[in-house]
């Protein structure tokens, strides 16, 4: 976990550190289904999503009516630092794209490890469903620009970039709405 996610918690007590070390020995499917079991587990009492204004107990309720993928998805930006070409309206409706293209979204949530394959793999699906729709590239304004069906080398590797970036916005989104709920005082 990037030390941006864990900066406004409270330094790190003897159990948690225990907690770490075992986290550390584990493989990364088993962090994966750690991860997801711990989501798991406050989700089911605690908001996900940053526009759910987590200190409404109507708002719980409704993201309980839910399943935690669908949480999750609702709680993913359209917008996020680092984002310069990525511009989701560009897939048609965003939020149906995410759902399409997040569809486990736990396991892409907990995939931490993963990141860079899984924002290769959305940036594939990302620049194809541009072309489809029409949307220019980067480099169809450079001096030799490629068919409309293709992208560059350099396209891919700045919408990868996105989405990384994406994905760990989103996971700080997320984390620091569960946290100001379990903080105390919340």
């Amino acid at each position: 976990m990037s030390a941006d996610l864990t900066s406004g918690l409270l330094p790190i007590t003897e159990q948690e550190g225990l907690l770490l070390r075992l986290f550390r020995c584990m493989t990364g499917d088993e962090q994966l289904g750690a991860l997801a079991v711990a989501l798991r587990t406050l989700a089911m009492r605690l908001c996900v999503d940053p526009a759910s204004h987590p200190f409404d107990p109507n708002a719980l309720e409704f993201e309980l009516d839910m399943d935690l993928d669908e949480r999750l998805r609702r709680a993913c930006p359209f917008s996020w630092p680092g984002q310069n070409i990525v511009e989701l309206d560009n897939t048609g409706d965003p939020g149906y794209w995410l759902e399409v293209v997040l569809d486990d979204a736990t396991g892409w949530f907990c995939a931490i490890s993963s990141d860079r394959e899984n924002a290769t793999e959305i940036a594939q699906e990302y620049l194809s469903t541009v072309r489809e729709q029409g949307y220019p590239l980067p480099s169809d304004f450079s001096d030799a620009p490629n068919g409309p069906e293709d992208w560059t080398d350099e396209d891919d590797d700045l919408v990868q970039t996105e989405f990384r970036a994406f994905l760990s916005y989103w996971r700080q989104m997320v984390l620091r709405t569960i946290a100001a709920q379990s903080s105390p005082g919340a």
